[in-house]
């Protein structure tokens, strides 16, 4: 399993990244495990999306921040924001 570095401490990663043809996993989402959604997804499913925390956006280095929110408000507190570091590799912590 992946890791990541949360609240600096690196724990694994219970994420999954859904793959860009994917289809929406229906089953997985509302059995609450977490997962990182294409914008493609997201958009096609929006409604339906809205509001579950346990459901990420990915937005690809070609795609705009403003593509995925533009036919609706997404109001998302600061405070609940976690930035993360995914780690492919083992991280070494010695100085």
């Amino acid at each position: 399993m992946s890791k990541l570095i949360k609240g600096c401490e690196i724990v694994d990663n219970e994420w999954t990244l859904v793959e860009q043809d994917s289809e929406l996993p229906l089953q997985a989402i509302a059995a609450g495990e977490l997962v990182i959604l294409p914008a493609r997804l997201w958009l096609t499913n929006q409604d339906a999306l809205r509001g579950k925390a346990n459901v990420g956006l990915w937005l690809d280095s070609h795609e705009e921040p403003a593509t995925a929110f533009t036919s609706a408000a997404v109001l998302v507190p600061l405070s609940s924001c976690v930035c993360s570091l995914l780690l492919s590799t083992p991280l070494s912590l010695a100085k």
